[in-house]
């Protein structure tokens, strides 16, 4: 039986800095790395999750694995790879180059990214991640599974279940289901706005208006 632990480094009882933290034996799994900003007028830019275990554990980490792309999800990304250099930082294509613009605005231009896509199995040794698509305000957002011998972990950052949506802003339910069928150890769910009745608003639908904003105008 594997000895699993997971912790959160950020993004509980708030908006924003989300980083979870799942260790299988001595693998370390890490899933998003964004960041808070600060409101609060004291001249803070932003808030950054605590690196300090990653960085006294840095051979036992498989990677960064980014659900979106963004700051939220992403945004502490810069300051990671200064403190853990050359770490795998695993996401789709959009979240990828959301990534590679904010590397650049940081003046990075090493680091260790790895393009993946939905519905692809990654293996690490006795572990693999599985990710497939779901619904959110930005393209290319995806759940992982994080799979073990004991059971299945399900992170699913944010989403929202929107039947109009398609290719790739749309939850994969089948398959979501037929994970749920499985044996699931735990799932760490988005919770923003859970206490609220009702259904999320699909944010999406914003498209229209931003497209008829560009055909009145000129470039």
């Amino acid at each position: 039986m594997s000895k699993i632990k997971i912790c959160a480094l950020g993004g509980l009882n708030e908006t924003g800095k989300n980083m979870y933290l799942v260790q299988v034996d001595s693998d370390i799994f890490v899933f998003d790395c964004g960041l808070k900003y600060d409101h609060s007028n004291f001249g803070v830019d932003y808030i950054i999750p605590d690196f300090t275990y990653l960085k006294q554990n840095i051979k036992k980490i498989k990677g960064i694995f980014l659900t979106h792309g963004h700051d939220e999800s992403m945004g502490a990304i810069p300051n990671l790879i200064k403190e853990v250099p050359n770490v795998a930082i695993y996401g789709t294509k959009y979240t990828m180059i959301a990534l590679k613009r904010k590397l650049e605005a940081y003046n990075i231009k090493k680091a260790n990214l790895r393009e993946i896509l939905p519905n692809k199995k990654i293996n690490f040794g006795k572990n693999s991640i599985f990710t497939l698509n779901v619904s959110h305000s930005v393209p290319d957002a995806i759940c992982f599974i994080l799979n073990t011998k004991d059971g299945s972990i399900v992170y699913t950052g944010n989403y929202t279940f929107d039947f109009a949506m398609d290719g790739n802003f749309k939850t994969d339910l089948g398959k979501l289901a037929y994970i749920g069928k499985q044996n699931v150890l735990c799932l760490l769910g988005e919770s923003n706005y859970a206490g609220r009745r009702g259904h999320t608003s699909p944010k999406h639908r914003i498209a229209y208006r931003v497209k008829n904003i560009l055909r009145k105008h000129s470039s």
